[in-house]
């Protein structure tokens, strides 16, 4: 995210999960600790998703997710989320 305020508005939308990586021992040009990187990432982003279904907090994909007035697709059809 490129400023706090657009961080923080992106938090406070229903239906974003926010995900912070532990990622701050990588320097932005360190492409030789990709496997590296890679691994922690895939790691903490497991348990955090596992936390995050654990407390149900996970949408299924379906339009029962979507707030009323979207533009939702029709009952039991999955709809599509856009990534920030």
């Amino acid at each position: 995210m490129s400023s706090v305020k657009t961080l923080e508005e992106a938090k406070a939308t229903p239906g974003v999960l926010y995900l912070r990586m532990p990622v701050t021992m990588f320097g932005t040009m360190e492409f030789g600790r990709f496997l590296e990187l890679f691994e922690i990432g895939t790691s903490a982003g497991k348990k955090l998703l596992d936390e995050f279904d654990d407390k149900g907090m996970l949408p299924t994909g379906m339009e029962s997710d979507v707030a009323v007035g979207s533009k939702a697709q029709k009952r039991g059809q999955k709809v599509r989320r856009n990534s920030i």
